[in-house]
């Protein structure tokens, strides 16, 4: 059949070709600036911290210089005040990252106590020993194709964990040479947010002044959503660790593993990270049981890191759907887009566009 040219259109609505019109502008427009925000974040990460800081801190500035308006005896100023705050926000991190530090070298100068036992280490290599026995005892009645194909399994196993092994020992190395870059972004952080604190109702007009009124709206309406959304971000991943320290500590203390809660803590904020998750600490602890002859509690452990995972998943889709406004099945793609190799970047991408189309429609 001969179709004329764009008589294709003619069996579509013309509503729909406007509404895909208006939603291809849209994506331009949102890829180029989320292309440029992405690349330019690398390098602005110290200042955009800073900023945001400086501007959760102005509230505090405000008041304190507020009140310091009817003190005759001491005067204020607006310098000093940024320094203070900026001081405190050091003192503060400082100490919560001492706390930390204490808190992981003390479980872990226990942990090695433990392992270097000598109770604990004949318990272990009598585990093993065990094993091993009947492993090989097993072995002596199978046929000798199959045993030569657990062999080859065997040195595929090795062959993995050696390049486990060297992979992690080059991330170490890498993670090493980092520290007197990362140590320099932590200073510029710093000096950036105390002149931030101090300029900021400056940078705030000058920005507004680039604006109509009709860009004010949207930016009002853009600010308003995204702190709906961080904010709902936040709430939800902090209830969700809540709930995983909570499974975690009632899990460790059904399989009697020592310091359950301080590692049922850690196991909710390692649940938090990508790549790490709560597998690491229950890996761990069920492979120390079931080698310390605690089969029972190596087989709990195993159980309840899948009821973990479960309910960590139940809970992601919906709770951080809920919170931030957003369809559960929003949150199931960009979840899923996040184990592809567009890996969280494009989880951003998707719902950041879903969002901001929202609000901007």
């Amino acid at each position: 059949m001969d179709l004329k040219r764009g008589s294709i259109l003619e069996y579509i609505s013309q509503d729909f070709i406007n509404w895909a019109k208006k939603v291809v502008k849209f994506l331009i427009i949102y890829t180029l600036g989320f292309i440029l925000l992405a690349v330019s974040l690398k390098y602005a990460f110290p200042f955009v911290i800073a900023f945001i800081i400086a501007i959760l801190l102005k509230p505090i500035k405000n008041k304190i210089l507020s009140l310091n308006k009817n003190s005759k005896k001491i005067k204020l100023t607006n310098g000093f005040v940024s320094f203070l705050l900026t001081i405190t926000i050091v003192i503060l991190m400082l100490s919560a990252l001492g706390a930390i530090l204490y808190e992981i070298i003390l479980q872990t100068g226990k942990l090695l106590e433990y392992l270097t036992n000598p109770s604990t280490v004949e318990e272990i290599i009598n585990a093993i020993d065990s094993f091993v026995g009947s492993i090989l005892a097993g072995l002596n009645n199978l046929d000798p194709s199959i045993v030569e194909k657990i062999n080859e399994g065997i040195m595929t196993i090795v062959k993995v964990i050696s390049s486990f092994a060297t992979t992690l020992g080059k991330k170490m190395l890498s993670l090493a040479g980092s520290i007197p870059g990362a140590l320099i972004t932590v200073i510029v952080t710093l000096i950036s947010t105390y002149f931030f604190t101090k300029e900021i109702e400056n940078i705030q007009i000058g920005v507004k002044n680039i604006f109509s009124e009709k860009g004010h709206k949207l930016f009002s309406t853009v600010k308003d959503k995204m702190n709906s959304v961080f904010g709902g971000y936040i709430k939800a991943y902090l209830l969700i660790m809540l709930v995983i320290a909570f499974i975690s500590s009632v899990i460790f203390t059904l399989a009697r593993v020592s310091y359950a809660l301080p590692l049922a803590i850690l196991t909710a904020v390692l649940d938090f990270l990508p790549i790490i998750g709560a597998g690491l600490v229950y890996g761990i602890l069920a492979i120390i049981m079931y080698f310390s002859g605690s089969k029972t509690a190596a087989i709990i452990l195993l159980i309840g890191y899948v009821i973990v995972a479960l309910v960590r998943q139940l809970l992601e889709q919906n709770l951080v759907a809920s919170f931030i406004g957003v369809h559960p099945i929003v949150m199931i793609i960009g979840l899923f887009i996040a184990i592809t190799p567009l890996g969280f970047l494009g989880m951003f991408y998707f719902i950041g566009a879903f969002l901001l189309y929202q609000t901007v429609k």
